[in-house]
């Protein structure tokens, strides 16, 4: 079915009044407002560059109606404190293009400033090459001859004097506290055999050791 070109709209054949359409139905229904608002919130990050914080501002300055006062102000609110601190060294410019041509040059700076550091990091050698690992300390002993008739011998550690421990005749039935130990009393009781002597052939009461102390 053929439209009847007397009755066709005219955004039908007519590329501008298609668009124009399209953006009164389907855009925002305050296009300048609402880029005034994205404008006043645009801010750039300290760790991005300039460019893309330019892009960012022009797209919503073309759609503004602002002067090149309020949008140098604007431009400059939005800077990080690393430009702000440059620019306010030696004065803000008069105009946004100014503006714009000094904080190109302080961003590139920066950069530039950064790569160097990087570079200087990579090839000093206190970071780069490690350092040599210092053998462990360890003590040494006194080689000096103790006299003249050792003067090769090495000097020996002294050794503690002390006595070597001559076992007792009574060490293997006596206790710590000079008392039959638990077998040996339980050996004698069991073969009848003289607690104080271990003889057979008499009692501890009657044992002559005992009596002879």
């Amino acid at each position: 079915m053929e439209i009847d070109p007397r009755l066709a709209l005219s955004w039908h054949s007519n590329w501008p009044d298609f668009i124009a359409k399209i953006c009164t139905h389907f855009g925002p229904l305050n296009p300048t407002g609402t880029a005034e608002i994205e404008l006043h919130h645009l801010s750039m990050q300290p760790d991005s560059r300039i460019s893309e914080y330019l892009v960012w501002f022009n797209t919503l300055a073309s759609r503004v109606s602002w002067g090149d006062a309020a949008l140098r102000f604007q431009f400059y609110d939005g800077l990080p404190e690393r430009l702000k601190d440059k620019i306010v060294i030696l004065g803000k410019p008069e105009s946004l293009q100014e503006m714009v041509n000094v904080t190109i040059h302080y961003d590139a700076l920066h950069w530039e400033q950064q790569a160097k550091r990087r570079m200087n990091h990579w090839f000093d050698p206190k970071t780069t090459l490690p350092r040599p690992s210092e053998p462990p300390h360890t003590p040494t002993t006194n080689l000096l001859p103790t006299n003249r008739n050792s003067a090769t011998t090495p000097h020996q550690p002294k050794t503690s004097r002390t006595t070597p421990h001559t076992p007792k005749p009574y060490d293997n039935v006596l206790g710590l506290d000079g008392k039959l130990k638990p077998e040996e009393l339980e050996h004698r009781h069991k073969n009848k055999l003289c607690l104080v002597c271990s003889s057979g052939n008499h009692w501890a009461n009657e044992c002559p050791t005992s009596k002879r102390g």
